[in-house]
């Protein structure tokens, strides 16, 4: 009798012990999911803020010079957070600026040690702003087919760079790429002319909370 009470007190030991460990493994598993879900949240956020500094010109056909200037240090700061020189310049990571169809980092615009010498970049910075203070530029993004959907959110991105692309986005869907065109001198009205079909949709826009 003894010996089956000993049994019993064991077995129920075991089975409590086994319930423990289930709800401990239930635990781990269910931070573990949480951990994650939050991490890609802070990613996705993070990726929202870095292209709303670029989307905000998006559509609009009044950019000055001084804006630009803005967005090409802003630029320059990201490629060189990533280590990035001028020879990345076709790395989908790098951030490239174009106006009137330059590249502004590219060797044919900039040379090496202004591009690499902080002093001189923003000289040469400045002179752009100086040359071109009385103008307005326009940036479309109008962005190109496909239009995709994922997980029942609509997304219109691309990675493509060609010429119909103002505003463009790498494989992981941060901006790499924006483009500005000067407002022509006989235009009607420069700071209010319209751009048709110059919206452009962020694809986390409708994700973020």
């Amino acid at each position: 009798m003894e010996n089956s009470s000993k049994a019993l007190i064991m077995a129920g030991e075991i089975l409590i012990a086994i319930i423990i460990l289930s709800i401990l493994a239930a635990v781990i598993v269910s931070f573990g999911r949480y951990s994650s879900d939050m991490h890609e949240k802070i990613a996705d956020q993070e990726t929202y803020q870095f292209n709303s500094n670029f989307l905000d010109y998006s559509g609009r056909v009044n950019i000055t010079a001084q804006e630009i200037a803005t967005i090409i240090n802003f630029a320059k700061k990201e490629n060189d957070k990533n280590n990035f020189t001028q020879d990345d310049i076709d790395n989908e990571a790098y951030v490239n600026v174009w106006i009137d169809n330059i590249q502004f980092f590219a060797k044919g615009n900039i040379s090496k040690n202004n591009y690499e010498n902080n002093v001189n970049f923003n000289k040469v910075v400045s002179q752009f702003v100086t040359k071109y203070n009385t103008k307005y530029f326009r940036c479309d993004g109008n962005f190109k087919t496909p239009i995709e959907t994922v997980n029942g959110v609509k997304e219109i991105w691309t990675t493509e760079a060609t010429s119909e692309v103002d505003i463009g986005y790498n494989s992981v869907k941060k901006v790499n790429l924006i483009k500005f065109h000067r407002i022509k001198e006989n235009s009607d009205d420069r700071k209010t002319y319209d751009v048709t079909d110059s919206i452009v949709v962020n694809p986390y826009k409708d994700e973020i909370k």
